[in-house]
């Protein structure tokens, strides 16, 4: 049971064999699939994502090709197509991979959002502490004790917010390489809401 798509494919372009992932990926059955032409596979929904992906072998590569693609069929699907030529002297055809990478990309723009998050959030206590620092070089003498006080208070939460932001951090690594494991414990939902929604809500004033 792969969990990769293969396309066996002589060098006339008829298709020697194949399996289910490949005619799943292709919203076909194996039985379509097995003897058919490619150059001659039409532009049916199902044909029109087979010859998509097998667009490489159109030039008759004698070296492994890769691609990445977008299918547009039934569903939407990211995939990763590898043509390999085989034959020891002479070409004989090629075996065509392809790997449904649809979860590895949406799993990529999740992290990529995830660090533009933490960017914006990393970005916020420092510029706080470097503009507190700024009012309290520039204006020691005209500030009253009690403002004096205050820019300290909002230094010091700051940097216990960043300081936290930073060990967070560090908890999802150690998460995604395994060397902190994961404590599964209860949770109470609303709880928790309110608590996101009362500490924004005092960063926001």
């Amino acid at each position: 049971n792969l969990t990769e798509g293969v396309l066996l494919v002589d060098v006339s372009g008829r298709v020697l064999m194949t399996n289910s992932e490949m005619a799943r990926l292709c919203g076909l059955t194996v039985e379509d699939l097995i003897g058919l032409d490619l150059p001659q596979a039409g532009n049916k929904q199902g044909y029109a994502l087979l010859q998509e992906m097998t667009a490489g072998l159109m030039h008759r590569p004698s070296d492994p090709v890769h691609a990445e693609m977008t299918l547009s069929g039934r569903e939407t699907v990211d995939v990763r197509c590898t043509v390999i030529p085989f034959g020891a002297k002479n070409l004989l055809g090629w075996v065509l991979v392809v790997q449904d990478i649809t979860g590895f990309k949406a799993l990529a723009r999740m992290k990529e959002q995830g660090l533009s998050i933490l960017s914006h959030e990393l970005r916020s206590p420092l510029a706080a502490m470097s503009g507190m620092c700024t009012v309290l070089t520039s204006l020691t003498l005209s500030l009253s004790e009690e403002d004096k006080t205050r820019a300290i208070q909002v230094m010091a939460e700051e940097s216990e917010r960043l300081s936290s932001l930073v060990s967070e951090l560090l908890d999802v690594s150690q998460i995604e390489q395994q060397v902190q494991p994961l404590e599964k414990q209860p949770v109470a939902v609303g709880q928790l809401a309110q608590a996101l929604v009362d500490l924004y809500a005092r960063r926001a004033s």
